[in-house]
């Protein structure tokens, strides 16, 4: 057999089955584009060492199982709900699988997860990726990178004997809240070598004394009003060990503030939370990663980034939402218009008129146009014989008065009524 092909086999061999201990977690963020509606932004993080996983192997692959997780070389660790492997391969170098899940903002999300086999008493975990969570084109997006180092959990291992609880770390370490907000805290004990052992009965307290109300088992609610940003530190303590968390309350309909969490700290007036703060952010862990943390949040408002004015966008609805009742406004159908009368401004034929049309001989009382042809009358004096009327045979004639009119007539001029043939 060739020498490449037995060192592929004996890297790309799973690790031993058995216990093993998370020795280090470290999580890196790198912030891509946040604004204030985007909710938490994610920070970078620290895992508590010292959890027992239990590693299974399944042919050439495993999966670790602990802590509340599990981290398989073929499938999607870590990652939420809606993730699936489009790609696994495994090499010399480890194993490493690529998931994707549905696209927001039109772009797929993507991550990677690699494991690989330091030794035979070291795995070494990596997973990155990029996040968002809005559909806006640029907003609320960030790629982080978690690694977590196990070793093989042996007698000589330092975990291999659990010691006393030496020190507290709460979940969460620090936390910005409104008023009259509840918020339950995770105690998880350490021993001096650092391994995660029982923590026993933990009690609770505050400092300020009072400021604020303690609910059940590791549950404070925060002050109902607050004249400006005040920061509580939260105390627990189990035996010889304790630690401590920070929960900074801002006022109502303030937005968040812009100073960190350190610097609000520093101009407390109690010398207490003063230095129980600096010990919490002297060694502030987390047990959540920042992409678990943003798929427990709300969903945020879908807003557009880079300052632009919700106001706008409200101003641009309005037009549609007017055409949208219009379309729905059922149409009343318009009433018949009437046909306007006929008016006829025409000088009145009398019998004994003075006024003649050259053209049809019919006889007027006034200057004007006739009625019939549209020709200018004449006078009947300045006319002679030849030029006036002689009724035609077969022309038309007035059902009221008998005038006889040529075919051309269509109105009696004695009365107006309409002229009928002369049969």
């Amino acid at each position: 057999m060739p020498v490449w092909v037995l060192s592929f086999l004996i890297a790309s061999a799973p690790p031993q089955a058995g216990q093993w201990r998370l020795e280090s977690q470290h999580t890196t963020v790198r912030v891509l584009s946040w604004g204030s509606f985007c909710g938490k932004e994610p920070k970078d993080a620290r895992g508590i060492p010292g959890a027992m996983y239990t590693l299974t192997q399944q042919g050439t692959d495993f999966s670790l199982k602990g802590a509340g997780r599990l981290l398989s070389t073929s499938a999607c660790s870590l990652d939420p709900e809606g993730y699936a492997a489009r790609q696994r391969d495994q090499s010399a170098s480890g194993w490493r699988v690529e998931c994707e899940a549905a696209a927001v903002a039109g772009n797929p999300q993507v991550s990677e997860h690699r494991f690989e086999a330091v030794s035979a008493t070291e795995i070494r975990y990596v997973t990155r990726g990029e996040r968002r969570k809005s559909q806006a084109l640029d907003a609320c997006r960030f790629g982080y990178e978690t690694e977590m180092r196990f070793v093989l959990a042996s007698e000589a291992g330092p975990c291999s004997v659990k010691g006393a609880p030496a020190r507290l770390v709460l979940d969460p370490a620090a936390r910005d809240a409104a008023p009259a907000t509840r918020i339950c805290f995770k105690a998880a004990a350490l021993d001096s070598n650092g391994c995660e052992v029982e923590a026993g009965t933990v009690t609770y307290s505050v400092e300020p004394p009072e400021s604020a109300e303690l609910d059940g088992d590791g549950c404070v609610w925060t002050p109902r009003t607050v004249e400006g940003p005040v920061v509580i530190a939260v105390r627990a303590e189990s035996g010889a060990a304790h630690g401590g968390a920070l929960v900074r309350v801002n006022p109502t309909g303030e937005a968040q503030p812009t100073e960190t969490i350190t610097q609000t700290v520093a101009k407390s007036r109690n010398e207490r939370v003063k230095q129980l703060g600096s010990e919490v952010l002297a060694g502030a862990f987390v047990i959540k990663t920042p992409a678990e943390e943003a798929d427990e949040a709300p969903p945020p408002v879908v807003v557009e980034e880079k300052g632009f004015p919700w106001w706008l966008a409200a101003l641009a609805l309005i037009p549609m939402v007017g055409a949208a009742l219009l379309l729905l406004r059922k149409k009343k159908p318009l009433p018949a218009e009437a046909p306007p009368p006929v008016v006829v401004h025409a000088p009145s034929p009398l019998p004994e008129a003075a006024w003649k049309c050259p053209k049809c001989g019919f006889e007027y009382a006034d200057p004007g146009k006739c009625i019939h042809d549209g020709v200018a009358l004449v006078s009947k004096d300045g006319m002679s014989r030849k030029t006036m009327f002689i009724p035609q045979f077969g022309g038309m004639k007035c059902p009221t008065c008998g005038q006889k009119y040529p075919s051309r007539a269509k109105f009696c001029g004695n009365d107006r009524s309409p002229l009928v043939p002369d049969l």
